[in-house]
């Protein structure tokens, strides 16, 4: 027997000797596009393996140099562009291991490794893509940079102690240059409100033509910094080019610039801090840039029940009301009511604010004399207060006030009744008067809710106000509304009292469809205020408003035009932003049981993509039945206790997305086992080992009990060969009497 084992070691290694001579590898790059298929026939040889790197959205592969324009304008980190790059491996027959890796910036995904093991006959095929993005924060405006991306391949095939090995890698080269589209993009902005009418045709054309120009520079989004400057610079002299075709007054571009606003982008101080908070203590600061001396202020508080809320909700107002007016704008945050802020101290970061507002102005030359206080809900309460309570301090006076929804008398019970919830309701009225109490302990803080509230400071030299309020508002009580007009009528106070019958609290929102004639009527009054006590332009007649309307697309804004048929005045009003209406998850590549898949939504517009994901990729999986006889040792990777005669393993397996293949049939001791997936994967390999079968020819007969026998009166444990394992039954390592009985018992079909 031992001699019979030595020869057949000699033998299996001049066979691999053999096999060696005409084994090879190859690793080759797709170099370009079109490239894309991967041919195992075409390249010869055993184990074969391909990479091809694809620089995304710029129509570029592998061995090019590709430019990115990245605009800091709405790009701030690398990730904000998503996946610059793709990289596709493929590989047959072969170990291989991948890596991704850069020069001067970091990558997401560097590394991506993956190893397959097969046996002589075996087709192992395998393809993985890997795609990621820059890490970091976007360097400075005019920065420029190169560097190179480089994916690499390493194939081995092994057998023992012998082993091939190629390899192979492919680069490209990046090129970042930052760029800033925020002049291009104001410049564009003040077109907007140029009003055809007013222009010779010929002037008004070559600016439009500019500015058609400038917005497909912007929509393009892959421009170099000198192609934005060149274009910003062709619509100023554009715009200078214009000639007025009409009277001074015909529209509000020219009512605009004859008081000085509406001509360029404000000079605008962004988050600036003014107090030791430097989160809710800052503000947003827009003054005209070309007006001098004596200047209003509009000063925007917003709202969220005094302890939620942010300025950014005003921000764009404020922007657009110090175009159209000449005037400075300023949104705040204030801190959060709390049981260590009060409304007083909210009042006095608005008094802070207004006076650091006073002090920037005036290093443009600009004088800020009065102002008009406006804000919703809890914005509203607070502009009600600081015009009436800090009028004889504020280093600017409010002239005029415009609230909308905003609480007025905070003694007022009804509160308790709001839609916000006893708790929530409580608290916050217990940190704005600085003490808190329950609902049948209100009236204890009847003298701390009347501090703040607007109607206690209500008399006859109380600023012209503007009251706007739902009538259905389940928040804010509408009694406080008809006290506070009570309170401006008693006393003589110039105001407007704007009751809507159908809506509810959430104004600007619900109010225009349900009650349009007082939501017009309310913007109307805002114009009027402003040109009134701001701008000391007293209207000489009402205006009678007609309305287009212009319905939003996949790429361009929907609007209102009102325009009086009386003088020509305009304004827009109703912007619908333009949007994509996604349709449904339509797959473009279904998953597999190897790789991702994708799906997208698609416009059902006009079919563009506004959403892509990924499919993850199928899990298959197997498990032995509780009924199995059946055993695995995953150590040894073996499959013990195949009845001799079985021909159809998977009677003894659970399988979800596999199958279980057997190399001859019916199966044998030493018969190859593959668990593989549908997409012809494979997810384990094992060697059968049917009980008691000791030579190996998948039968348990008289020469096993022969071997058995043998083994018994020579050794004390069986040999390390999975054919010699088998006849220890009880596998317990040893062989006696008890497993050459079972053996007997088996061979004589017993059992």
């Amino acid at each position: 027997m031992r001699i019979r084992k030595i020869i057949s070691i000699i033998m299996a290694m001049v066979m691999l000797f053999g096999s060696l001579s005409m084994m090879s590898i190859q690793s080759f790059a797709w170099p370009t596009a079109g490239s894309e298929s991967y041919s195992t026939s075409a390249m010869g040889g055993y184990g074969k393996a391909a990479a091809k790197l694809t620089l995304s959205g710029a129509s570029a592969v592998s061995g090019s140099k590709v430019t990115y324009y990245v605009d800091r304008y709405d790009v701030s980190n690398f990730s904000d562009m998503g996946n610059i790059y793709s990289v596709d491996f493929a590989m047959d027959g072969c170990v291989l291991t991948t890596s991704i890796s850069t020069t001067e910036y970091d990558i997401s995904d560097k590394f991506i490794n993956n190893s397959v093991w097969f046996s002589t006959g075996d087709n192992v095929q395998l393809s993985n893509t890997a795609s990621g993005s820059l890490i970091g924060t976007v360097p400075a405006v005019g920065t420029v940079k190169e560097f190179t991306i480089t994916a690499r391949i390493s194939v081995d095939f092994k057998y023992g102690k012998y082993a091939l090995t190629d390899s192979c890698s492919v680069s490209a080269t990046i090129r970042i240059e930052v760029v800033d589209s925020s002049a291009l993009r104001a410049k564009i902005g003040t077109g907007n409100i140029l009003r055809e009418s007013c222009w010779t045709s010929s002037s008004y054309e070559n600016y439009t033509s500019v500015l058609s120009e400038a917005q497909a520079l912007i929509a393009n989004g892959n421009v170099a910094q000198s192609s934005m400057d060149a274009t910003a610079s062709r619509l100023d002299s554009a715009k200078n080019a214009l000639v007025h075709d009409g009277p001074i007054t015909e529209c509000e571009y020219c009512r605009s610039y004859k008081r000085g606003g509406n001509v360029t982008a404000p000079i605008a101080y962004r988050d600036y801090v003014y107090g030791a908070d430097t989160t809710r203590q800052s503000m947003d600061l827009f003054l005209p840039s070309n007006v001098s001396g004596d200047t209003s202020l509009i000063l925007y508080l917003h709202g969220g029940g005094w302890i939620y809320g942010d300025k950014s909700g005003y921000t764009g107002k404020a922007y657009e009301d110090c175009m159209k007016y000449g005037v400075a704008t300023l949104a705040i945050n204030y801190r959060y009511a709390s049981p260590s802020v009060t409304g007083h101290d909210i009042m006095n970061d608005a008094l802070t604010a207004v006076t650091k507002a006073k002090e920037i102005a005036a290093q443009h030359g600009m004088n800020l004399t009065k102002m008009m206080t406006t804000g919703g809900s809890a914005g509203g309460h607070l502009a009600l207060l600081y015009a009436y309570s800090m009028k004889n301090v504020s280093p600017v006076t409010p002239v005029c006030v415009i609230s909308k929804c905003g609480p007025t008398n905070l003694t007022n019970h009804e509160y308790l009744d709001s839609n916000l919830g006893e708790n929530t309701i409580l608290f916050e009225l217990g940190s704005m008067c600085g003490k808190y109490f329950t609902a049948s302990t209100m009236d204890s803080a009847y003298n701390e809710l009347l501090s703040v509230s607007p109607t206690n400071y209500v008399n006859a030299n109380t600023v012209p106000t503007v009251i706007c309020h739902g009538m259905k508002d389940i928040t804010v009580p509408f009694s406080d509304a008809q006290t506070l007009d009570r309170l401006l009528t008693y006393y003589g106070v110039s105001h407007h009292f704007l009751a809507y019958p159908n809506t509810n609290h959430a104004l600007d929102n619900l109010d225009k469809e349900l009650d349009p004639y007082y939501y017009w009527y309310s913007w109307e009054l805002y114009d009027q205020y402003i040109n009134t006590y701001l701008l000391d332009e007293q209207p000489s007649q009402v205006h009678n408003y007609q309305t287009t309307t212009v319905a939003p697309t996949c790429t361009s804004d929907g609007y209102t035009m009102y325009d009086c048929t009386i003088c020509g005045a305009y304004y827009v009003g109703d912007v619908i932003y333009a949007s994509h209406s996604a349709g449904d998850w339509e797959t473009v590549t279904p998953a597999n049981y190897s790789n991702d898949g994708s799906k997208v939504k698609r416009c059902t517009v006009c079919g563009e993509i506004v959403e892509n994901a990924v499919i993850p990729k199928l899990v298959a999986s197997y498990s032995l039945k509780d009924s199995a006889t059946v055993s695995i040792d995953s150590g040894n990777s073996l499959l013990k206790n195949v009845p001799q005669g079985t021909a159809d393993l998977a009677q003894f397996f659970d399988l979800s997305g596999c199958t279980v293949e057997a190399s001859s049939n019916p199966i044998g001791t030493g018969t190859s086992i593959t668990m593989k997936n549908l997409d012809g994967g494979v997810m384990a390999s094992y060697t059968a080992v049917v009980g008691g079968d000791a030579n190996g020819d998948g039968y348990v007969d008289v020469f096993d009990l022969a071997i058995a026998g043998e083994y018994l009166n020579t050794f004390t444990e069986p040999d390390s060969v999975c054919f010699m394992k088998s006849i220890d039954l009880l596998e317990d390592g040893y062989l006696d009497a008890t497993d050459l009985a079972l053996l007997i018992y088996i061979a004589n079909f017993e059992g």
